[in-house]
């Protein structure tokens, strides 16, 4: 109905037939328009749309390719076609949808230049990578990285990656020097989960234009694609900044929901890439931090393809998910901290108790002075703590 009022005065003024719709009037703009003809046709369907519908009826995207085909023909960017971009851009909105985004960078690329990868420049974290394939010397290296972050681009929306997805994935990452490709992908990640501390401290980012939390839509599945792909060099330097950088993804950012479920919970896929041990020991202390019933979800999805993945039954699995920290079958913990040795025991009521030991006697106080055993020991001591409050909620949780 909006796009037939659109042509109340449009279809009287220029003798188009009446029965022509949006996708016969891009027909008609490619085929029977001159560049001034073009622009201001777009120019009132632009003012009629945005007047009515608030941009619903206004197709960006097939505007676009029409522009784009007319600067391919002609060989050059002419200045009417310039305007005619112009009323496609939203660069400037607050908001702007994942198809508007893409629209405007593809605008920015054909006027300005640059590297062809649709990279939002609404984030810092976009201009990072902009800036990183801009300044690559190298024309190979520059291909093997465009080719990586174009495919970390197409992602999609999912919390795993395809099969497909994921072996060409495994080329790519595998094209590119390990060492740098480490070194990178510590650096972007790092970047991001500074980024959200400081979202989360209260402190007002260099965007603030722009009604953006912590990363645009398009980079935020960019960002999930790069975690997935630290699992791909087997380093555990990678996987350890992954399991410190998920417990800022899962924090809560006010009534929203955590801040960056999506690649919190990548980096859990990331971690499926493990030994079976050691990725349930990660995903379960990981685990514990989620109270979002979505998250909690998906976690529990992958942790079933990790048992089917191994062999090992749901039946199984939860019993894996509960280590024993070195516990003996008293439930007794034993630990040297100095000439002391601290001793932690869970009792059957499910209380704890901690004490210490001297030359085998109990001594009323602990170590005086701070040392890294005794910061070890106590470490120790939440871990265990944690898992144990994790999985007491997720047996309530099955009842």
């Amino acid at each position: 109905m909006q796009f037939t009022d659109f042509w109340i005065g449009k279809i009287q003024a220029d003798n188009l037939p009446e029965a022509i719709d949006a996708a016969g009037l891009i027909k008609y703009l490619s085929v029977f328009t001159s560049d001034e003809q073009c622009f201001h046709i777009i120019f009132q369907w632009h003012e009629t749309t945005l007047r009515r519908t608030n941009d619903w009826w206004f197709p960006r995207q097939e505007l676009f390719k029409l522009i784009q085909n007319k600067v391919n023909k002609k060989g050059r960017l002419t200045e009417t076609l310039m305007h005619c971009l112009e009323l496609l851009d939203t660069s400037e909105k607050k908001s702007v949808t994942v198809a508007e985004d893409r629209v405007n960078i593809q605008i920015d690329i054909l006027m300005h230049g640059g590297p062809e990868q649709l990279v939002s420049r609404r984030d810092p974290l976009g201009i990072l990578v902009v800036e990183f394939l801009s300044n690559i010397k190298s024309t190979r290296q520059q291909e093997y990285w465009t080719s990586f972050v174009e495919h970390c681009l197409n992602a999609g929306e999912g919390n795993i990656p395809t099969q497909k997805w994921w072996t060409r994935a495994k080329v790519l990452v595998n094209r590119i020097e390990q060492e740098y490709f480490i070194m990178r992908m510590k650096d972007w990640i790092s970047f991001c989960q500074g980024q959200m501390m400081s979202v989360h401290a209260g402190r007002k980012h260099s965007f603030v234009d722009y009604n953006i939390s912590y990363l645009s839509a398009i980079n935020h599945n960019m960002l999930k694609a790069f975690i997935w792909c630290c699992a791909i060099p087997e380093n555990k330097a990678l996987m350890d900044l992954l399991e410190a950088y998920a417990p800022w993804a899962y924090k809560k950012k006010g009534n929203a929901g955590p801040l960056s479920a999506k690649t919190g919970t990548a980096c859990i896929y990331a971690f499926t890439c493990l030994s079976f041990r050691e990725a349930l020991s990660r995903i379960t202390r990981l685990r514990g931090m989620v109270k979002h019933a979505a998250t909690l979800k998906s976690i529990d999805r992958i942790l079933q393809g990790l048992a089917q993945k191994y062999g090992v039954s749901l039946h199984e699995l939860d019993e894996y998910m509960v280590p024993d920290f070195g516990l003996d079958q008293q439930g007794c913990l034993r630990i040297p901290v100095g000439e002391l040795t601290g001793v932690y025991t869970l009792q059957n009521s499910g209380k704890s108790a901690l004490s210490w030991e001297k030359d085998g006697k109990i001594i009323g106080k602990g170590p005086s002075v701070q040392s890294a055993a005794l910061k070890n020991f106590k470490r120790l001591i939440r871990e265990i703590e944690d898992t144990l409050s994790a999985n007491s909620i997720r047996l309530e949780r099955s009842f």
